[in-house]
């Protein structure tokens, strides 16, 4: 084992330190932890006001049969969640500069306009819906300008996934080694990748997991041992919060 996976390989892992929820925090607790594609479509709208204010309805459906979110998640608890972030009333300051300090490398112009960073001091999310489809789901659905219901895309989807696996665990009566078990079977299999990523240096790529990710905890963890291991070929990871974190010069998206 080299330093890296001496550091995380012999922590022993309990809900409390994959899932926010499981300590009674929100999950979303910062606009920023979204992917960076957001705010440059964000950009795109703003800068065409045929587009901004046109009403735009997002709607999650489960495409997956043998998933039953409404199984597993108390309603109750998606909306707890989904209030939490609808709750956050602004982006703060270091991520509006973070964002307006992104440039293109070729270029050097800027990636975000002043128009953009200028909305987003006073940016809130609209409101949602959660229903029952009748088949043990969930539907969340976003109506608003689409300057505003943009972002609900990520923070719905991450926020659903974390719940679904977070419960799905807890509706298991796994005991903490159990869940232990399951976490550093995980990391085994992330440090196996990349010995292979070693293998050719020549082989780069970035993270972009943000919607699909365990939880936000379990994202950061897998980004700074990508950092700390494959420095020359992890090119860094598109959310923006996390990108921020670990002073990366911008977030990246393709």
């Amino acid at each position: 084992m080299n330093n890296t996976m001496n550091e995380y390989m012999n922590k022993i892992y309990t809900p409390e330190d994959i899932f926010a929820v499981a300590r009674n925090e929100a999950e979303i607790q910062d606009l920023s932890n979204n992917d960076v594609y957001k705010f440059y479509m964000l950009d795109f709208i703003l800068a065409h006001p045929e587009y901004k204010d046109l009403e735009v309805e997002w709607e999650m459906t489960i495409r997956s049969k043998d998933v039953k979110t409404a199984n597993v998640i108390p309603k109750e608890q998606l909306i707890e969640q989904l209030q939490a972030v609808k709750n956050i009333k602004w982006i703060p300051e270091d991520s509006l500069n973070y964002l307006a300090s992104m440039t293109d490398k070729i270029t050097w112009e800027r990636l975000i306009s002043d128009n953009t960073i200028d909305f987003l001091k006073d940016f809130s999310l609209p409101d949602f819906e959660v229903k029952d489809d009748g088949n043990w789901n969930y539907k969340m659905k976003f109506t608003w300008a689409w300057k505003n219901s943009i972002m609900w895309e990520i923070f719905g989807l991450k926020i659903i996934n974390t719940l679904y696996l977070y419960n799905y665990v807890k509706k298991a009566e796994l005991s903490n080694t159990e869940f232990d078990k399951i976490i550093k079977t995980a990391l085994w299999r992330l440090f196996d990748d990349i010995e292979t990523f070693k293998t050719d240096p020549r082989t780069l790529f970035s993270e972009f997991w943000t919607r699909r990710s365990m939880s936000t905890d379990y994202q950061r963890m897998v980004n700074l041992i990508l950092e700390a291991e494959l420095p020359g070929q992890y090119l860094w990871t598109s959310n923006v919060m996390m990108a921020k974190e670990m002073w990366h010069d911008r977030a990246i998206w393709a």
